[in-house]
């Protein structure tokens, strides 16, 4: 019905642990298996909203390799050209300076 509103599902908040808390809960028990928080440490997870600005280094690094590549393509162009330049005038002067073939 359109002015009916749907009934809002509560679900539980996530414990939010402080940096200096060694464990929130009091527990010793690691919550993995097999896992003890004490034999390597606690593990911690830090999930933050990421901005434009984090992007950067990213895309500077794919500029970077972009130009790169980009003049490494027309070097070689430019070194390749009068190569193929040199050899084509060779063929020419090769194919003027033969003599003709004759007929029979």
């Amino acid at each position: 019905m359109p002015g009916q509103r749907l009934p809002h599902k509560h679900y539980p908040d996530p414990e939010i642990l402080p940096p200096d808390s060694e464990t929130g809960t009091g527990r010793e028990e690691s919550v993995w298996p097999g896992e003890s928080g004490q034999a390597y440490g606690k593990r911690r997870i830090y999930v933050t909203k990421v901005s434009p600005l984090a992007f950067l280094p990213f895309i500077l690094v794919i500029t970077a390799a972009g130009a790169a590549v980009a003049f490494l393509v027309f070097g070689l162009l430019l070194v390749l050209l009068p190569i193929a330049g040199v050899i084509l005038a060779g063929a020419l002067i090769a194919n003027a300076l033969r003599p003709p073939e004759r007929l029979r």
